[in-house]
């Protein structure tokens, strides 16, 4: 297979399931060496996960059903999701 040149970030990062219970996999498919630190907060803008690097694995299971926003820090730039957790 060829890689295609330029591939965006965004292209290969994605959150599953989604909505979720609060175990979510992270799944990032580009170069994990520029994902410097992945940061989850809540609506009202608190700041409720960090990592530093990546990792495939996040619980949210301990924290309220709602919608959670997901910074996701590359070398070069930061890509937002949006994240569900129901119960």
């Amino acid at each position: 297979s060829v890689a295609k040149c330029g591939a965006m970030e965004e292209d290969n990062l994605s959150f599953s399931p989604n909505p979720s219970s609060g175990q979510i996999n992270f799944n990032f498919s580009g170069d994990k060496s520029q994902l410097s630190l992945t940061e989850i907060f809540n609506v009202q803008g608190e700041k409720v996960y960090q990592s530093n690097g990546y990792q495939s694995k996040i619980n949210l299971a301990n924290h309220a059903a709602g919608i959670y926003l997901v910074r996701v820090h590359f070398n070069s730039k930061i890509i937002t999701r949006k994240i569900v957790v129901s119960k």
